[in-house]
């Protein structure tokens, strides 16, 4: 017999969601995860209702990217919202069903082409992407940025930072100011089961490049079974961003910080100074 939905006890359940235990169906997961991007999305007030936001597609977690279009383009079409999907053909390769059903959500694509370039460990990736963009958001005349981030992430982000970068404590962080406000749109959501509702809609992408992931890795073997491992991280970053804060300025360009003056090396490198 197959399992039945723990939350509707009805539906017979597609996915175990581990962090949780929960086996749902594909309507609950979408219920509960659509409430929690909801809470990521408006936790730091970047995002007024009727604005325009753009969700850039990450070759770093294109599922969890794709996820995040789907549930923004749900839950802010309730407030008037305009949602724009970025996607970078240099960097990743959706499949014409995803932009198909993408586009079905209302949702508006633009495409860019922007290199990035080789040997980025993940923050410094997260930093590149958010880079471009806010400065595509600022060419579209968006109102906002959102971040494709989720909990594992800025966790990873966390782990990288204290271990060999201090400036990029600020890829951990949930919000950033920049051209227009950015915030992390899944901070309250770990990357599985993001990845699970993308793949159960049937969404998919391919990255057109390679990212150094041994921290992932590790990450992931620390944390099975002990989800407080990552979602207590939020407490660790916000005293250590709170300390790097006072040592460093903030890039103009992608909101990261910064020891320099008004852009940082990154952003220099991708000429966006």
């Amino acid at each position: 017999m197959p399992a039945i939905c723990t939350m509707c006890k009805r539906r017979p359940a597609v996915y175990a969601r581990t962090f949780s235990g929960d086996k749902l169906c594909q309507a609950c997961l979408r219920r509960q995860l659509t409430r929690q991007a909801k809470r990521s999305l408006g936790s730091h007030g970047a995002l007024k209702p009727r604005q325009r936001i753009v969700v850039p597609i990450s070759a770093l977690a294109p599922l969890p990217s794709l996820a995040l279009a789907d549930l923004a383009s749900r839950v802010e079409a309730r407030y008037g919202a305009t949602i724009i999907i970025l996607i970078n053909k240099e960097t990743l390769k959706p499949s014409p069903t995803t932009l198909r059903k993408i586009g079905e959500l209302g949702a508006m694509i633009e495409e860019e082409s922007h290199p990035l370039p080789q040997g980025l460990t993940p923050p410094e990736y997260m930093r590149a992407e958010r880079a471009i963009a806010f400065t595509a958001a600022s060419k579209l005349k968006a109102d906002a940025v959102a971040m494709p981030y989720t909990r594992d992430l800025l966790t990873l982000a966390l782990l990288e930072a204290t271990s060999n970068n201090p400036e990029l404590l600020s890829e951990a962080e949930e919000s950033w100011p920049g051209p227009v406000p950015g915030v992390a749109g899944l901070s309250r959501i770990e990357s599985e089961a993001a990845a699970a509702y993308a793949a159960l809609q049937g969404y998919d992408a391919t990255p057109r490049c390679r990212v150094d992931t041994g921290v992932a890795r590790l990450l992931k073997a620390a944390s099975w079974g002990r989800p407080e491992l990552v979602y207590s991280s939020s407490k660790s970053i916000g005293l250590l961003a709170g300390e790097a804060s006072s040592r460093f300025g903030r890039c103009r360009i992608c909101g990261g910080y910064t020891a320099g003056r008004g852009v940082c090396g990154l952003c220099r490198r991708l000429g966006l100074g």
